[in-house]
């Protein structure tokens, strides 16, 4: 009996120990994060990767780490360690996003995502998607328009794909594309109410001068209307109807 006690408490010793140094690295992991010590910070969240290999955002300081004193291969190597470690996509770059976003380096996150689509092809689709949701954030407008047509590829009449497209267009000044786009979502989806909003208001810009988009801006605002009455169509629809 006083053997199994000792080999119990032998067992809780070395066990504490190990909680003791990942806590330990895990503080001087922070520390060297913080003060901006990316090598050493890098190699902190390494050992502590190495120990829990399941702790999500490890992966994310690691990998940031990496990206500031320029080493992609190293970013690869934690992704794929992440990956073998069955850490979800999501969250994997989920916390790249947000630690990069951090320290004020969002091009960080975007260079890192274009490096692991090129190293690994499979996971195109899934992180053509983030940087689509990149590029919005950033109010890119090539961005957006390249990867909304990139997403919108297999799946042409996808709602959310094509209003990104046409924030994009407008963005870039060509809103005559956009204008193209809204109405294609109206057509595919006749109570999307966005699209027939801004077509009303666009058209209503030229309604004095033009008994054609007159006649469209009273189309598209009164199906909005229909959908979501409100005061301020009903003034906007009486005054176009008080241009005849």
């Amino acid at each position: 009996m006083l053997r199994h006690l000792s080999l119990i408490l032998t067992l809780c010793t070395a066990l504490c120990g190990l909680a003791s140094d990942y806590e330990s690295n895990a503080v001087k992991a922070r520390r060297m994060f913080h003060y901006r010590e990316w090598a050493s910070a890098g190699a902190l969240y390494s050992l502590m990767i190495a120990e829990r290999p399941q702790v999500t955002d490890s992966y994310g300081h690691a990998i940031v780490a990496a990206g500031m004193i320029d080493d992609p291969a190293q970013q690869l190597r934690l992704t794929d360690m992440g990956l073998r470690n069955q850490i979800p996509v999501d969250s994997l770059f989920r916390s790249v996003e947000r630690t990069s976003f951090s320290v004020g380096q969002t091009s960080l996150y975007e260079k890192y995502l274009l490096r692991v689509k090129q190293a690994e092809p499979w996971l195109a689709r899934s992180i053509d998607s983030y940087l689509l949701k990149y590029y919005v954030y950033r109010r890119d407008a090539a961005g957006m328009i390249e990867y909304s047509r990139i997403m919108l590829a297999p799946v042409p009449d996808h709602k959310e794909f094509l209003y990104t497209l046409a924030q994009g267009y407008l963005l870039d000044g060509q809103t005559h594309n956009a204008i193209d786009i809204y109405t294609r979502i109206v057509d595919l989806y006749p109570q999307a109410l966005e699209a027939l909003l801004y077509l009303g208001n666009y058209y209503s810009a030229y309604a004095r001068s033009d008994t054609q988009a007159r006649a469209q801006a009273l189309t598209y605002l009164r199906r909005a209307q229909d959908i979501a009455p409100a005061p301020y169509l009903d003034a906007k629809i009486s005054r176009l109807e008080a241009m005849r």
